[in-house]
């Protein structure tokens, strides 16, 4: 979508723009502050080290493919123009969901390896073993990727839908059009590219997002690679169904 990558889609004081790598402490804060399932993880208690929750959950998209990202701004203070913009809100993820996977093992796996056991396991304890948590239900994901996806249920990254994607915007900037600018410059791009299609991946309990991801045309595929979605604590003490979504282009 020309329009998004020169600026020109704007809701209020926020416009959509290309991601760029300036843009990157903004990705850290807002993936936290939406991590829990949509909701901020700040007083949780659950995972404090921010920066390896990002290394986890956006960054690796946004260095994969940036071309193919894009970011809300909105500015920083309004009654003062040159304290410049901030981003609010961002989309990223890879028309090609298989190699960036593939990316992610070999490029930000022994970043979050080395994180992990030599700085939050005595700084960030409740981080580690979260982080743990997260690696053994990946483990359990890849064991389900490894055999056939039921009828009528396509592989994830497969041909079908190949591509993947992320969003998130801080809570007090949801519910102003923004997701719906973000989600139409990122389905440009892919149309440009001509992907068949795109999935994501959410849970029951993100009751915000749901809604909106069925107006936009999503539906619901199952749970990991086509699987079908059961029960589970991605969180300790907190069980949710795991739900695929696909839009097909």
């Amino acid at each position: 979508m020309a329009g998004a990558r020169e600026g020109a889609l704007e809701a209020g004081l926020a416009r959509v723009v290309p991601y760029e790598g300036r843009f990157a402490p903004d990705l850290v804060e807002i993936c936290w502050r939406t991590g829990l399932m949509g909701e901020s993880l700040e007083g949780s208690g659950r995972f404090e080290d921010r920066r390896l929750f990002a290394m986890l959950f956006c960054l690796p998209y946004a260095s994969f493919e940036p071309e193919s990202c894009f970011v809300a701004l909105a500015p920083r203070d309004p009654a003062r123009p040159e304290a410049g913009e901030r981003a609010v809100g961002y989309i990223v993820g890879s028309s090609r969901a298989a190699a960036q996977a593939r990316d992610f093992e070999r490029r930000w796996q022994p970043r979050i390896a080395a994180r992990l056991f030599l700085y939050d396991w005595w700084r960030h304890p409740e981080s580690f073993a979260q982080a743990l948590r997260f690696a053994r239900v990946a483990r359990a994901e890849e064991a389900a990727a490894a055999k056939e996806p039921g009828p009528g249920r396509p592989l994830l990254g497969g041909p079908e839908f190949p591509a993947l994607l992320h969003i998130n915007l801080l809570p007090e900037w949801q519910g102003r059009g923004l997701g719906g600018l973000l989600m139409a410059a990122f389905l440009g791009r892919l149309r440009e590219l001509g992907c068949p299609g795109v999935y994501l991946e959410t849970s029951d309990r993100n009751l915000k997002a749901l809604p909106f991801y069925r107006k936009l045309g999503f539906e619901e595929l199952g749970g990991a690679s086509g699987a079908a979605p059961e029960p589970g604590e991605f969180w300790a003490g907190l069980p949710a169904r795991g739900i695929a979504m696909g839009l097909r282009l």
